[in-house]
């Protein structure tokens, strides 16, 4: 498998996901302003939107979605509960919002590790942060696990 990524966007869930679930897989960046990943190839043969995660499998066919791809390789480990179980007609039970959830805590984790290069701007993301020190506690133990930590510093986030 391939994860088409671009650092700290929603394609960090996905590669978390690879990790947490022992994948074997390779990266490839993509520079969503040129539109070339960093072999120098058009993303947009790749993915015709342009936009990542694209999730490429051994097979050749081609994932895109962030949600689905994370559905998809939680489907293949079930016994790592990395997204809530299905029904059996396909639907997510009405408390299955583990991949919103893990959407938000990726986004949440770029905040958290961004450098606070932004200024003002940053600081009111810290500032919003400390005022919900639940939220700021449950991001810290995700940060720490090490599949976290692989995908962040594979997409040169820490």
């Amino acid at each position: 498998m391939k994860l088409y990524y671009s650092p700290g966007v929603c394609s960090l869930s996905p590669h978390i996901v690879l990790n947490e679930g022992g994948f074997t897989y390779d990266t490839e960046r993509v520079d969503l302003a040129t539109g070339r990943t960093e072999t120098g190839a058009d993303y947009k043969t790749i993915n015709p939107n342009g936009y990542v995660p694209v999730l490429l499998l051994d097979d050749g066919q081609v994932l895109t979605e962030g949600p689905a791809i994370v559905r998809y390789l939680a489907d293949i480990v079930p016994e790592k509960r990395l997204a809530p179980a299905c029904r059996h007609d396909g639907t997510l039970p009405p408390d299955g919002m583990a991949q919103l959830y893990l959407h938000r805590t990726a986004q949440g984790l770029r905040r958290v590790v961004q450098p606070a290069s932004a200024g003002g701007l940053e600081r009111h993301r810290q500032g919003a942060l400390i005022r919900r020190p639940t939220l700021t506690a449950y991001l810290g133990r995700v940060a720490a696990r090490p599949a976290v930590q692989a995908a962040l510093k594979a997409e040169g986030l820490v």
